[in-house]
């Protein structure tokens, strides 16, 4: 069974459906390492049989005044075909410094597993990232599958200020209600 982050939810009261997410991969868009936040020396460390985390470098290098975010989601037939992918949905939010003044999971919770102080405009530095825990949560649950997702944050005029894609296995299985 893989490891990674896990959600479960009931079904009439007989047995529970148990998700496991395992963050596979986490880079920097390829040809994008100019942009005001890059993503650098990441490495995903497994902390439990149920949980991994990510590590690694937050490069702010540009003025960030505030970030609009756009996800693309693909499912993939497996991890050793790339080339399956398929065009899943496309997740947006307006503004990062709103969803941090309002501490919005999972976006705070990713911002505060990091060293640079949260907070708009997003400060100039080479910040760490401390065990960030990426995963799904009931509600959001995707099918079984690998996925990828094209992240891509956009500041004033449009201009591209990130990218980043981060790949996942997510799995279930069903568990009898103790």
């Amino acid at each position: 069974m893989s490891e990674g982050m896990e959600f479960q939810f009931q079904v009439e009261g007989i047995c529970q459906m148990v998700f496991r997410t395992r963050l596979e991969n986490f880079y920097q868009c390829p040809n994008h390492q100019n942009t005001a936040l890059v993503i650098k020396d990441t490495y995903i460390k497994r902390v439990s049989s149920a949980e991994t985390r990510l590590f690694g470098k937050m490069v702010v290098q540009g003025d960030i005044e505030d970030i609009k975010g756009k996800m693309e989601m693909s499912k993939c037939a497996s991890k050793s075909e790339p080339d399956t992918c398929e065009y899943y949905t496309t997740i947006q939010y307006d503004s990062m410094c709103t969803l941090l003044r309002q501490k919005a999971e999972p976006w705070y919770g990713y911002f505060n597993s990091t060293t640079m102080p949260i907070k708009c405009p997003f400060p100039k530095g080479d910040w760490e990232m401390r065990g960030i825990k990426i995963g799904l949560s009931s509600s959001f649950p995707l099918l079984n599958g690998f996925w990828r997702f094209k992240n891509r944050c956009y500041g004033k005029n449009k201009k591209l200020n990130c990218c980043f894609f981060m790949e996942m296995t997510v799995s279930s299985h069903f568990r009898k209600k103790p």
